[in-house]
């Protein structure tokens, strides 16, 4: 394998990105590291592979692949070093191509998600997701199970021009101080959603007739997930304080489908806690909560159902595992994480870890990570069965976190090979004023769904314009499958 280093950045750009990593109070980058060559030396073997980074090379007689990077024009990401292409929908899009004598494919392809008004750390994410799926791709090539597909129509790498560069100075002054303004003058608000459940399949879901159940006055609440014990119905969620710090709380759902008195879970150890992904097997009701504050996947086992817990396993160590979720298909226990990669955020990619036990010990799928898009790694809620097929609810995080949820069905699950494809979505819509979509749950009477929501602080709320607070709302939200 040879390496083709990448050619010298703009001064221009690298001025730019000197500013907005100043004003991100950001350090190194990707960017620091371009231009350094790696000449391996000569020792006489062929040559079955070439990384041409630059996009330069006109080599053609060994198998060769390029780095593209489609950017966000807004932010003037198309006059990126490596020759990028703008994209319509204002995605950052990672794509490595492969050339030579008759094999013009499309290797790996990718979205990285996009940071609010900072395009040098949306070149960061795509120059490092860059080089994951490259080490990606070459595993998959060695081992025989390197999926091609057809190349789509790709302008040719072309050095930034200044005036684009100079161009887009504006514009990131203009988006960070919108940034920051905006986060001065509103506050976040997570919410839960819950209604009566009346499809049996997605079909026939519809989006109305919600209640919409909020946190005392400066919290919120998140990740919900049912549970039933001794003909009571739980209610499992995430509270955040308004440090953004998480714990456990469960509460009993009520015949109107209000929450009653609602209770910490301890769980021990300290941490941010999140995502408590509560489920029952041979009569014992199991809790397997996001820890990744401890670098820990654990499992805990209710001792006196559904309020105290002790800890039955850790199923993960040293891993920065967010959303973790287990399901019980075809005699083997999955689970599914999103682990942060390093350079990368815990909303890149989705890991498989199988075991024949629910106690482990567990192994990585051959292929992980077997995800690596943001528009649909990170699980967002409980797997399930509809019509016979296996559906993973996944977080859309390109564009902001928890923006909607996609319904992946998965059609390939074994110890080495994964396949999955989209059918349908959950949009922000499904309640009034809604700004996303995150986790979703359901069992055989009801369905729960959490939403963002954006207030305006008081300081900043004009006299006539007071917010009205409401215990039911009714959205649109809808399931397209």
């Amino acid at each position: 394998m040879t390496i083709a280093s990448p050619g010298q950045v703009p001064r221009l750009w690298r001025a730019l990105d000197a500013i907005d990593r100043w004003r991100e109070r950001r350090g190194r980058g990707a960017l620091d590291r371009a231009g350094r060559a790696v000449d391996p030396k000569d020792d006489g073997e062929a040559v079955d592979l070439r990384l041409d980074l630059a996009g330069r090379s006109a080599e053609v007689s060994v198998e060769t692949w390029r780095l593209r990077v489609a950017g966000d024009e807004r932010y003037g990401l198309d006059a990126a070093p490596l020759g990028p292409l703008a994209t319509a929908d204002g995605m950052l899009r990672v794509l490595v191509t492969s050339a030579g004598i008759g094999c013009a494919s499309l290797v790996a392809e990718a979205t990285a998600p996009l940071d609010r008004g900072s395009p040098a750390a949306d070149l960061d994410a795509a120059l490092w997701k860059g080089a994951r799926l490259v080490a990606y791709a070459v595993r998959d090539l060695a081992r025989g199970a390197l999926v091609r597909r057809p190349l789509p129509p790709l302008a040719p790498a072309a050095p930034p021009r200044a005036c684009v560069i100079a161009g887009a100075l504006p514009r990131v002054v203009a988006a960070g101080l919108s940034h920051k303004a905006h986060d001065i003058s509103t506050r976040r608000e997570w919410a839960i959603g819950v209604r009566r459940k009346r499809w049996r399949t997605l079909r026939e879901r519809a989006g109305d007739g919600w209640r919409i159940l909020r946190a005392p006055p400066g919290t919120s609440w998140a990740d919900p997930f049912l549970a039933r014990h001794a003909g009571h119905r739980y209610l499992f969620f995430e509270e955040i304080d308004p440090t953004r710090r998480g714990s456990i709380r469960c509460g009993e759902l009520n015949d109107d489908l209000s929450l009653g008195p609602t209770r910490p879970i301890a769980l021990g150890g300290g941490g941010h806690l999140s995502y408590p992904y509560v489920f029952s097997n041979d009569g014992q009701m199991y809790l397997v909560p996001e820890t990744a504050a401890r670098r820990t996947v654990e499992l805990w086992r209710a001792i006196d159902p559904p309020w105290r817990w002790e800890l039955e396993a850790t199923l993960l160590s040293d891993v920065r595992a967010a959303d973790s979720t287990l399901i019980h298909h075809d005699g083997r226990w999955w689970l599914f994480t999103a682990i942060a990669a390093p350079h990368a955020t815990d909303r890149e990619e989705l890991s498989v870890f199988w075991s024949d036990g629910l106690d482990g010990p567990w192994q990585p799928h051959d292929g992980d990570p077997v995800i690596t898009d943001a528009r649909w790694a990170r699980p967002a809620g409980r797997p399930f069965v509809d019509a016979g097929r296996l559906i993973r609810p996944a977080q859309d995080c390109s564009l902001s976190y928890g923006r909607r949820i996609v319904l992946r069905e998965v059609e390939v699950l074994t110890t080495s090979d994964y396949r999955e494809r989209t059918i349908g979505t959950i949009g922000p819509e499904w309640a009034r004023g809604s700004i996303a979509a995150h986790t979703f749950d359901h069992d055989d009477a009801l369905e729960v769904l959490d939403g963002r929501w954006v207030r305006r602080d008081a300081a900043f709320r004009f006299p006539r314009r007071a917010w009205r607070r409401s215990g039911t709302r009714a959205g649109s939200g809808v399931v397209r499958s």
